[in-house]
């Protein structure tokens, strides 16, 4: 009968109950003339109150909306969403369907009953576990994904995503599209996402409350702006599609099979081939340098299978050498080898650069 009456929404057998379209566990959610009431595996509907009174779509009102129910030990959970914001409150009814307490549910919570319920509580179309989110970015700690509607989600290691909102709901966007979300990350202990306006041609970002809604918008960076490369390295992302991620890269020596360049804030890296540039580190972090600084970064080479860089100091006038791993991080520092001796002579036949800046590269 209940099937019937739910097809049909018509009350046949006149008890005054119509049922609604969500039934979970057994769990009618329906309503009779005086409001919502509940009809567990068609028995007797239960008519829910709270304080004395019917709960209605007018009662309590100011947008809230009934939305499911489902047994619980010692009766039922209640829940309600807003129509406005999707917030999820949860009612906890005694087994005659009357009101014992509630709660306001964290997003991180609704993700959970959801996927307990396999149920769009929050109505944002998404429900974990069956909902198929495709991964855009996933750098650093935090991912973006994007629903096949356009919806921007965030996911935090392995918890529930969570939809970005905000006052504008605007849709992830692709290449089309005049904004397009690029990346998400916690920077700095704020969350933020990083836009591209694809008309613009500048960067934008978002910070955003724990829950990934809007709080506050920043800057127009044009994308080939000093703005725009800290952007860039902080999502961890090439946002201007220039193929490097950060400021862009001087090539300073390119003598052999490998190249040492330098970008703009002096952060060394190296390429070998045609392979993406790896960045030099080390425990200092010692910049690229130049003719102005104490420690300039001459050239870099794979020699006899390890990878090394030539420095030159240019107040003690000697050369210098790094042994570093395959992703050119430092491992081992050797040498102080006077500018005019054999040992600096050797090191710029290897390196094949004029390091003592005598117009010879090797013995005199």
């Amino acid at each position: 009968m209940s099937t019937e009456e739910a097809s049909l929404n018509f009350d046949l057998n006149g008890d005054g109950f119509r049922p609604g379209p969500t039934t979970l566990n057994g769990v009618n959610l329906g309503s009779n003339p005086l409001g919502y009431a509940l009809q567990v595996d068609g028995a007797a509907p239960l008519q829910v109150s709270f304080f004395g009174t019917i709960a209605s779509p007018s009662n309590p009102g100011d947008g809230w909306i009934a939305v499911a129910a489902t047994p619980v030990e010692g009766g039922y959970s209640f829940f309600w969403r807003h129509s406005v914001g999707g917030q999820v409150v949860r009612w906890l009814l005694n087994s005659s369907a009357t009101y014992l307490s509630g709660a306001l549910l964290t997003p991180s919570q609704v993700s959970t009953e959801e996927a307990s319920l396999n149920f769009d509580l929050n109505g944002d179309g998404f429900r974990p576990g069956t909902t198929t989110l495709a991964t855009i970015e996933s750098q650093g700690l935090t991912s973006f994904l994007r629903r096949s509607d356009g919806v921007a989600f965030v996911q935090s290691g392995s918890a529930a995503p969570l939809q970005v909102t905000s006052p504008w709901n605007t849709p992830a966007g692709d290449d089309t599209t005049q904004w397009q979300l690029l990346a998400a990350e916690s920077i700095d202990g704020t969350n933020k996402i990083l836009w591209r306006n694809n008309v613009g041609n500048y960067l934008h970002t978002w910070a955003l409350n724990s829950s990934w809604g809007w709080q506050a918008s920043e800057g127009s960076f044009p994308l080939s702006s000093p703005g725009a490369w800290n952007l860039e390295s902080a999502f961890q992302v090439d946002a201007n599609r220039d193929g490097i991620i950060g400021a862009p890269l001087t090539t300073v020596e390119s003598q052999g099979l490998t190249s040492f360049l330098r970008r703009s804030d002096g952060v060394a890296f190296v390429q070998s081939g045609s392979a993406a540039p790896l960045q030099v580190t080390s425990p200092w972090n010692t910049p690229a340098g130049d003719d102005t600084t104490q420690w300039q970064l001459l050239a870099a080479e794979s020699i006899d299978g390890t990878n090394k860089i030539l420095w030159r100091n240019n107040v003690g006038n000697y050369l210098h050498t790094w042994a570093l791993n395959s992703s050119w991080g430092w491992q081992a520092s050797e040498g102080s080898f006077p500018l005019s001796s054999p040992g600096a002579w050797n090191l710029e036949s290897a390196f094949q650069v004029d390091a003592n800046r005598d117009g010879i590269i090797g013995i005199p």
